[in-house]
């Protein structure tokens, strides 16, 4: 009797204790599963929109490399071949850009005034004769053929108007661009007149007040 009753005691002993870590039960939420929804963001967008953003962004890249790499055109005006003759000044086309400019075409205004202010000369932008320059590639100046001559040249002139009007097509540009130049004759230190280039949009035409000294 007591050999069986020690098999029974063996076998209904105490249990063993669980180990600290081990886990109790199933949990109600697993936390690792939260942290997608989180950590996703805009990654949770459509892949449609984020193609077209993506389109976006290159088109926005890729015009903004063709804006700063595009022709920049400029007008200057040299040395005249006649120090007393201002309208023997030739004048100078650039493309200070990067991209060639294509089929360049520029006109020429002159208003000229007597020493009195009457207007001597004035021709309508109707009148003006287009001049084709051709390809302007970078860095290479060209002469402007603009004729610069007086209504009279036996009328003293004691200011003059200039407008000079520009347009080409840039490289990759489906359409033409268009630039206009001014100048006014300003009385040197040497007593004779010379061009001066005007800034964008300031409107100044010749008077008998805007040709001081410089």
């Amino acid at each position: 009797m007591s050999f069986g009753v020690s098999k029974k005691s063996k076998r209904t002993g105490t249990p063993k204790r669980r180990r600290r870590g081990a886990t109790r039960g199933k949990p109600l939420h697993s936390q690792s599963g939260l942290q997608p929804d989180r950590r996703r963001g805009l990654f949770k967008t459509p892949s449609y929109l984020r193609t077209i953003l993506l389109i976006v962004l290159c088109v926005i890249a890729l015009a903004a490399v063709l804006y700063a790499l595009s022709p920049r055109i400029s007008v200057t005006s040299l040395a005249p071949l006649n120090p007393s003759d201002p309208f023997s000044t030739p004048l100078t086309i650039l493309n200070d850009g990067y991209l060639t400019a294509h089929n360049v075409q520029a006109k020429c205004s002159i208003q000229d005034r007597d020493a009195s202010g009457s207007e001597t000369n004035s021709s309508s932008t109707a009148d003006m004769k287009i001049e084709n320059i051709g390809d302007l590639r970078s860095k290479e100046p060209t002469p402007l053929p603009c004729a610069l001559i007086p209504a009279s040249k036996a009328i003293p002139i004691a200011s003059a108007y200039l407008t000079v009007e520009v347009s080409y097509r840039p490289d990759f540009y489906l359409w033409r661009v268009e630039k206009r130049f001014s100048f006014i004759t300003a009385t040197g230190s040497d007593g004779q007149l010379h061009w001066l280039l005007q800034p964008a949009g300031s409107g100044i035409k010749p008077s008998r007040t805007s040709y001081d000294r410089y």
